[in-house]
């Protein structure tokens, strides 16, 4: 009986020692991982050799890029009232479709007078009588010249069939049918000063009654001169032009525009339209920028110094060399050398007083 009693007591020993031998691992485990915790936070920390070793960058790699010094200017443009569009037959507008902003061209209608419509055409100036067969002088050599603009295989310096017939045939093309096959009257005629035109107002819709030679739109004022507001004489030196809306636009060294043809251009882009459109002030918005693009340097703005003589320097190659700044740009500096023959490579980040910098 006591036998038993003692292997059972040893039984449950084992047991015992069983379960409580995880507890200790455990235990011991959370003491070795406090242990390694501690040594991490009380011993000093080592980095990998390579980010030991690592420093403040000194010295960048030079860029060189052609550059144009573009410049965001205001055109300031002077004005004037722009002709406007008449019709000289009476009687009652019985079609239009007359909007402001759109474009009439050379051989357009958009307007029609007791059920016929009438021709936009553009000449050199207005014709003012009717012309019949034979009929000649400087309105039939601007009329013919029309025609021919439009296509029309004609020549002459006289009313011939063939002129009459080109005529006729533009004006059945607009579903016009004029009263005289014979001659040429002005009457179904709304003269256009240019080959197309951008109307401002309209004034003449549908059941308005006109008389003789009435307004029924008018057009972009002319611009009598535009400029460059403020031009900045301190920019690099070199030709220049000035673009709005991407057109490019001659312009004096005064930044003035002067010929004709350029203000022509200035004339037909969608910022001067939308002004005309508006009644806004005209002035518009341009990019001034040189013609020819300089070869620059590309650095840092941080290495850029200026010496006791006001001068702009570098160390490039670890040699002072002065530049000259061109523009900036995000955080880039543009900058050419006063001795054009040096190339370094690099130049030094954070140089110190250039004093000597010549």
């Amino acid at each position: 009986m006591t036998r038993v009693i003692d292997e059972a007591s040893s039984g449950n020993g084992f047991l015992n020692n069983r379960r409580v031998a995880p507890f200790v691992v455990m235990a011991l485990m959370s003491a070795m991982g406090l242990g390694f915790a501690l040594a991490a936070f009380l011993l000093p920390s080592r980095q990998p050799g390579p980010l030991e070793s690592s420093g403040v960058i000194s010295s960048v790699p030079i860029e060189f890029e052609f550059y144009s010094d573009p410049q965001a200017v205001t055109v300031h443009i002077v004005t004037t009232p722009g002709p406007s569009l008449m019709v000289s037959r009476p009687g009652l507008v019985t079609a239009s479709t007359c909007k402001p902003g759109m474009r009439v061209k050379s051989g357009d209608t958009f307007l029609s007078v007791n059920g016929q419509p009438l021709l936009a055409l553009a000449t050199d100036q207005p014709l003012w009588r009717e012309l019949s067969i034979d009929s000649s002088g400087s309105d039939v050599s601007t009329l013919t010249a029309a025609l021919r603009n439009l296509g029309m295989d004609v020549k002459g310096d006289r009313v011939t069939r063939e002129i009459l017939d080109a005529f006729m045939s533009l004006m059945k093309a607009i579903g016009a049918s004029p009263e005289s096959k014979w001659s040429i009257d002005p009457a179904y005629l709304i003269w256009l000063p240019s080959t197309e035109v951008t109307v401002v107002t309209c004034e003449c819709q549908a059941g308005v009654e006109l008389s003789t030679n009435t307004l029924v739109a008018t057009l972009p004022p002319l611009i009598v001169s535009a400029g460059i507001d403020g031009l900045d004489r301190s920019l690099s030196t070199g030709d220049r032009v000035l673009e709005v809306d991407g057109f490019p636009i001659e312009i004096d060294e005064d930044g003035r525009v002067s010929s004709p043809t350029s203000l022509s251009q200035i004339a037909s882009t969608p910022s001067f339209v939308r002004a005309s459109l508006d009644g806004s002030d005209f002035t518009l918005t341009g990019k001034w920028s040189l013609i020819e693009p300089v070869e620059v340097w590309v650095i840092p703005p941080s290495a850029i110094t200026v010496n006791d003589q006001g001068k702009a320097c570098v160390i490039a190659d670890g040699v002072p060399t002065h530049i000259s700044i061109i523009g900036s740009q995000l955080g880039r500096s543009f900058v050419t050398p006063t001795d054009e023959s040096t190339h370094p490579l690099e130049v030094s980040v954070f140089p110190p007083d250039l004093v000597n910098c010549e």
